[in-house]
């Protein structure tokens, strides 16, 4: 057996210990920080868009209810409807637009139209919606106005009016 012998005695390599993940260094501090921040700020942003649009959430919730009542009750005429679907529509106005509560008749329809995004109020709805509640026997479709009511509402940011 031939052993071959180095003719350096070497001690085996030392590596050094691995770099470990803690403590962190100061930048990593930074961007834990910012990103609680962030989500901090994310969480209040989300809260207060919740609560301000609460009145919308409630008012389409009655207007839910007033649309069955009207489709199953038989004493509900059309004047009921109406007449409600516009008290839903102010009780919203008096959060963000407190001068439309007042309004009625050609003002009002006027008012909902400059507020909508879409032209929901530009035909007949928007006679039934303005005058409808003031004539005996107004010619409707129930459902089809408390989509238009509903999408009003849908659409309607809520933030307060300088005027």
């Amino acid at each position: 057996m031939n052993t071959v012998q180095h003719p350096l005695a070497l001690e085996p390599l030392m590596y050094p210990e691995a770099i470990s993940w803690w403590p962190l260094a100061w930048g990593w501090w930074i961007v834990a920080l910012l990103c609680l921040l962030l989500f901090t700020l994310c969480i209040v942003w989300g809260w207060r868009s919740w609560q301000q649009r609460a009145p919308i959430r409630d008012a389409r919730q009655i207007l839910s209810h007033y649309q069955q009542h009207a489709l199953q009750s038989p004493q509900a005429n059309g004047q009921w409807f109406i007449q409600h679907c516009n008290h839903v529509l102010k009780q919203v106005c008096v959060h963000a637009y407190p001068h439309a509560v007042g309004l009625s008749g050609g003002a009002w329809l006027h008012f909902l139209q400059a507020h909508s995004k879409q032209p929901l109020f530009d035909d007949h709805y928007g006679q039934v919606i303005a005058h409808g509640g003031y004539q005996p026997h107004c010619r409707y479709d129930i459902v089809e106005l408390y989509q238009r009511v509903d999408q009003w509402l849908v659409q309607l940011p809520l933030t307060q009016e300088t005027d």
